[in-house]
């Protein structure tokens, strides 16, 4: 069994068995929480710290947009608006959406 020679290395050291043992859990309870806080951390959502009102769009950007829109290059597009506003992907994505089919109309 494991718990005879880490008894026996506790022992050795000078240490009581149980109290080693409450020494060991409380290690792996602070390991575990350590793991799960580290965890939550990497999964929260970035904020962006600035955004522009959209009623401050200017039209040229609107016609640069389109023009990169009409000429399949839609991604560039969206890069453009995310850039000049300092929109999400998801907030430029639907913009230049919402631009193309006006422009259809």
């Amino acid at each position: 069994m494991l718990a005879d020679p880490v008894s026996a290395w506790f022992e050795a050291q000078g240490i009581p068995p149980v109290v080693g043992g409450v020494l060991m859990g409380a290690a792996f309870a602070y390991l575990l929480l350590r793991a799960r806080r580290d965890r939550r951390s990497n999964f929260e959502v970035p904020r962006v710290t600035e955004q522009r009102p959209l009623g401050a769009l200017q039209g040229d950007l609107k016609a640069r947009a389109l023009e990169l829109v009409f000429a399949r290059r839609k991604i560039e597009a969206i890069k453009l608006v995310r850039e000049e506003q300092g929109l999400g992907l998801k907030e430029a994505k639907d913009l230049v959406d919402v631009w193309e089919k006006e422009s259809k109309r």
